[in-house]
């Protein structure tokens, strides 16, 4: 065994000075050099944000520019909208006696026992047919109906449990409405797996008649038709539900997106073919009128809108850096910025409709703010490496269901689009785009290699990119 060298010793290069005078200083780094943990990704790609920095000049995305402040005519005041309440007498039922919770509970027990989805189903039709009275009941307090799901999932059995749903939607709607967010939603996936989009809004009607009733399923719903490009049954649904929740005072940010954007898409037609006048403009500002005490005022300002149309045109002008991006605040403005860009690029290059490809652009908004962890700033333009990419979908998603499918199907087509686009501009390398669009490619691929399919959503989206 070597002999451990002393301070005072005489150095192992055969200098003749002292150990310590030598050799000692750069052995000991390389000692915790070999010894200290392996850098993570984190440590490599995001270092502390500058919060003291400051730049008088610094351009805040979308707000200092003067003329976003001018007023649009005087003449398109917001108009008030008379709305009738809507009529939840079916979400009302009596209380169960002691005896017919006991026959209900009892009809479970047997309800657990059979295996057979069809056996299943059928026992649910014949105890509502046989004690009518329960169905609105059984139906809110037990979740019989949508438990029928997975059973069916399970079998490979999907047509026949969209049969068995659509009999209880037909015969017993006094029950169905407890639980319509979750069985439509199978409906019209499987309307979209068989190509029969044009009867997708028959099964839309629960949710513009109680729109407030099942606001998650309702937020799905509309993520679930924009990533599948159906743009006119959402921007339908969503002019439905913005009148009937007209009184209350928060309405959700999707449906007013869509409304937005559905507004704005003939004026970004106009300008992409150069045909954009003061009467487009004029036509955008009465369209979103009626929406106006629920946007934010920048939406009503001529030079805002100027601003976001060259935004989203301009697209092949910019390769996008950090340059002067000091804190993480600076960094997701830029990224939006880039967004708007990418927006203009899937609507021209990939002829994504003007709404969906705002989708896919706030669909990345998000992503982005999950990518860069708080208080950091990234060490170069797009730390989008495989394990930075996973943490960030985690972090989008809820500890208990995930992320629901549309949005992360919708994520993934979004990545694979950016990476050309990043690549068109020179903002990444070539390689790095091919990490983004295999890693994207691999997560798609990890829903059918497991495998029954548990959510019918997955088997509506099985193509990729969208």
């Amino acid at each position: 065994m070597a002999k451990k060298l002393g301070r005072n010793d005489k150095c192992h290069c055969g200098s003749g000075k002292k150990y310590k005078k030598c050799c000692m200083t750069k052995d000991l780094q390389q000692q915790r050099e070999a010894n200290a943990p392996p850098v993570s990704d984190e440590e490599l790609l995001f270092e502390p944000e500058s919060r003291t920095w400051q730049d008088e000049g610094a351009y805040v995305w979308g707000e200092t520019a003067p003329e976003y402040f001018e007023e649009m005519d005087e003449g398109l005041e917001v108009e008030k909208q008379s709305e009738s309440c809507p009529d939840n007498s079916l979400f009302k039922f009596p209380n169960l006696t002691d005896e017919q919770n006991e026959l209900v509970d009892d009809w479970l027990d047997q309800l657990d026992s059979i295996k057979d989805p069809k056996e299943k189903a059928e026992s649910l039709k014949a105890f509502l047919r046989d004690h009518p009275e329960l169905v609105p009941a059984v139906a809110a307090e037990t979740f019989v109906f949508a438990d029928l799901q997975k059973p069916f999932l399970e079998n490979d059995r999907f047509p026949e449990y969209i049969d068995h749903i659509l009999f209880l939607r037909e015969n017993y709607p006094q029950g169905y409405v407890h639980a319509f967010g979750y069985l439509d939603r199978d409906i019209i996936a499987y309307l979209c797996m068989m190509g029969r989009t044009e009867e997708i809004d028959s099964y839309l009607d629960l949710f513009r008649t109680y729109p407030g009733h099942d606001p998650d399923n309702l937020d799905d719903v509309f993520t679930f038709l924009m990533c599948q490009g159906l743009f006119e049954p959402a921007y339908q649904l969503a002019q439905d539900v913005v009148k009937q929740l007209g009184q209350d005072p928060v309405i959700d940010d999707q449906p007013l997106q869509i409304l937005t954007m559905g507004c704005f898409a003939p004026l970004l037609d106009a300008a992409a073919q150069g045909e954009w006048t003061e009467n487009t403009t004029r036509q955008f500002f009465q369209c979103i009128k009626p929406y106006r005490k629920h946007l934010p005022e920048k939406w009503f300002k001529p030079g805002y809108i100027e601003f976001l149309v060259r935004s989203i045109l301009n697209y092949h002008d910019n390769r996008w850096t950090l340059k002067h991006c000091q804190t993480r605040h600076e960094v997701l403005e830029r990224y939006n910025e880039m967004l708007l860009n990418f927006m203009g690029f899937l609507g021209r290059e990939r002829n994504v409709p003007w709404a969906v490809a705002d989708h896919f652009r706030l669909l990345l908004s998000d992503f982005f703010e999950a990518l860069i962890p708080e208080g950091k700033v990234p060490t170069q333009a797009f730390p989008l490496t495989r394990n930075t990419m996973d943490k960030a979908l985690k972090k989008l998603s809820s500890p208990v269901i995930g992320l629901q499918t549309s949005t992360f199907f919708g994520i993934l087509s979004a990545l694979n689009a950016l990476a050309d686009y990043l690549v068109m501009t020179g903002s990444i390398g070539e390689d790095m785009g091919q990490v983004v669009q295999d890693w994207a490619q691999h997560r798609y691929d990890e829903f059918f290699h497991t495998g029954s399919v548990a959510d019918p959503e997955i088997l509506a989206l099985k193509k990729y990119p969208l």
